[in-house]
């Protein structure tokens, strides 16, 4: 049922997607980063950024951005804000869209059969170079 999902949402398939991006990952005009990456060092992650995007931000300025994008920061806006626009029903089951802040839930919310599925998915279909972390 997920890889079906996967390979049917509205603007292509997810797999397809993150293959051309790798593909191209050289461009100039391309950035890749990884979540687990800007969850570990943030203002090294917006450095990387900064130097890409050349906006020339301080430290100081890369900091009030690092605070202002942090999980906890972004949690607490989201639910003070948009709780409104949510199923409460599974507001208060999940927690909203903002669930923990850490890679690899999906594996512990779904049944064994489906993460054994999407495994088997990942490893077939991203079998051109890039490692997920």
């Amino acid at each position: 049922m997920m890889v079906t999902f996967l390979h049917n949402v509205v603007y292509g398939a997810y797999d397809e997607h993150v293959r051309e991006a790798w593909e191209r990952r050289s461009h100039p005009n391309l950035h890749i980063a990884y979540y687990e990456d800007l969850k570990a060092d943030p203002i090294k992650e917006l450095h990387r950024l900064n130097d890409f995007l050349d906006t020339q931000l301080t430290d100081e300025q890369l900091k009030k951005v690092a605070d202002y994008t942090s999980f906890d920061q972004m949690k607490a806006r989201d639910n003070d804000r948009l709780k409104d626009f949510y199923n409460h029903e599974i507001w208060q089951k999940d927690g909203g869209f903002f669930r923990k802040g850490q890679s690899g839930g999906w594996k512990k919310n779904l049944p064994a059969h489906v993460t054994t599925e999407m495994d088997s998915w990942i490893k077939k279909q991203f079998n051109f170079g890039i490692t997920f972390k």
